[in-house]
């Protein structure tokens, strides 16, 4: 009798198991059903477009000639080395090394080389390299380290959409102080606002519009002197917050090593301490807290 009745036991659990996960799926069932019939979700949309074949269209495209790109240079030659672009009309040009002794020429460009590596680390930033935000949104694009020239012209790295699949895509992009344009040959109807500061592009196709959107320009129409457009400021990207508790001598050393990188960047200080130190300096903001709050 034991024996049996410990079997119908595990029956009846087994039994009660199989009843509530048989109600979870329905209550599933029951909720994808609502989503689907509200539009809210379609059956397409759990598979990426990047995996999909489906697009009719030609993903390569064509470079526009150079001689076609001459609006994308203030001084009308190649806008790839815009910056060098410069003449003067002062009779006969003289190149620099006729004025050096060849038996000095070794030393001079030796020690050039070491003033201009010098120069770099006077004048370039600690983040140089370009940052590109990865596509945690649907869009991945530069954050930092693009630099556009007074009335020069860039090809706009990192751009790149990932979505689902979708009828159709739309990116639209906007600028305030320069223009977009492109140096390939997209089809008509695909890129609106070209020469603008507000340019779109459309497709049903997602590969097609990443491949559009490695060929826009970026090109600066206002020019000031040692102005440089950037993509952004990190001093006005990024704030640094820590909470302090006693211990002041870590946090001047915390302070000193942030501004031997972002002088300007601003430091917001937590300070829960019984007897608080004033920490005093520029784009520094303390703020005093309850006596060891957690």
């Amino acid at each position: 009798m034991g024996d049996n009745s410990n079997t119908l036991r595990r029956i009846k659990h087994m039994s009660m198991y199989s009843n509530i996960y048989l109600q979870i799926i329905l209550v599933m069932t029951f909720l994808l059903l609502i989503l689907y019939y509200t539009r809210i979700i379609t059956p397409s949309n759990f598979f990426p477009v990047m995996r999909s074949n489906t697009c009719n269209v030609n993903l390569h495209l064509n470079l526009t000639p150079l001689e076609k790109l001459t609006f994308l240079s203030p001084y009308g030659g190649s806008w790839l080395n815009g910056k060098n672009n410069c003449s003067c009309n002062i009779g006969k040009q003289w190149p620099l090394t006729a004025f050096y002794d060849p038996k000095n020429m070794v030393s001079i460009e030796k020690r050039r080389r070491v003033q201009y590596e010098q120069h770099k680390k006077r004048n370039e930033l600690p983040l140089k390299n370009i940052i590109t935000a990865q596509p945690n949104s649907p869009l991945s694009y530069p954050i930092h380290g693009v630099e556009v020239m007074p009335l020069q012209s860039i090809v706009i790295p990192g751009l790149g959409v990932f979505a689902w699949e979708r009828r159709n895509y739309m990116v639209k992009l906007k600028a305030t102080q320069g223009v977009f344009n492109t140096i390939a040959d997209v089809p008509e109807g695909v890129l609106n606002g070209l020469g603008d500061k507000e340019l779109t592009v459309t497709s049903p196709c997602l590969q097609f519009i990443n491949v559009v959107l490695k060929h826009i320009t970026y090109t600066s129409k206002k020019y000031h002197i040692n102005t440089v457009d950037v993509d952004s400021n990190i001093n006005s990207l990024v704030t640094i917050t820590t909470k302090t508790f006693l211990r002041y001598h870590k946090l001047r050393v915390l302070i000193d090593s942030i501004r031997r990188f972002y002088p300007n960047m601003t430091i917001i200080i937590a300070d829960d301490s019984e007897i608080p130190e004033k920490i005093e300096g520029p784009h520094i903001e303390q703020y005093m807290m309850p006596f060891a709050k957690v």
